[in-house]
């Protein structure tokens, strides 16, 4: 009987020049039921070939594993920027990007020299998004919703800095509005007590 192959790639964890096939060593005739138990042998398109048998895929994707894993651990591959032959960083080569550590470096800096102002905003989108749950998207909004002006007072955020605070409840992180320097450290100094605040705001009234 001539033996099924069937072929998958395993996304991008895998050195050039690799690409997986499992073999069924079952004959079909004695297959009776689709979830019986078959045994497999695995290859690679490296030349690479395990005759096993497997009892089931799963031991046969282990092996192929194994195989790929002494494949990167053996890796001398040339850095396809600068061409020199050297170790190449796992991590980089899993995601496809088969250069050294230092032209990487080059090329991301590059990469934010000419895209500055988009590194800019994927950096504070990631602050503004583990800091408080939003995006710079839900600040935008929440700015023009205050016609760009303080929450609290009139000041606007080039009178001051470049961005506004984002307020929010230190009790439960709700997120409450953006506000000027001035008016954001006021509120930390009162422990956002409106008691306290409105207290010191009748204080002012009675001496004006």
């Amino acid at each position: 009987m001539e033996a099924a192959i069937y072929t998958a790639h395993m996304a991008t964890r895998k050195p050039p020049g690799h690409k997986r096939a499992f073999e069924c060593l079952t004959p079909a005739e004695e297959v009776t039921h689709p979830r019986q138990q078959r045994m497999w042998a695995v290859s690679c398109k490296c030349g690479w070939r395990d005759p096993g048998p497997y009892a089931g895929l799963v031991a046969a994707q282990d092996a192929y594993r194994a195989h790929i894993q002494r494949a990167y651990d053996e890796r001398v591959l040339s850095c396809r920027r600068c061409g020199e032959v050297k170790e190449l960083p796992r991590r980089l080569v899993q995601q496809g990007h088969h250069i050294c550590a230092d032209c990487e470096k080059e090329r991301q800096d590059d990469w934010r020299t000419k895209n500055q102002e988009r590194y800019h905003r994927s950096q504070r989108n990631a602050t503004l998004k583990k800091k408080y749950g939003i995006t710079v998207d839900d600040y935008e909004r929440m700015l023009a919703e205050q016609d760009g002006c303080c929450a609290i007072c009139p000041s606007t955020a080039l009178e001051e800095s470049k961005f506004f605070h984002v307020d929010h409840c230190h009790a439960t992180g709700r997120v409450r509005g953006l506000l000027c320097n001035a008016c954001n450290r006021g509120l930390g100094q009162f422990a956002d007590d409106p008691d306290r605040l409105r207290t010191a705001a009748a204080y002012i009234e009675r001496y004006q």
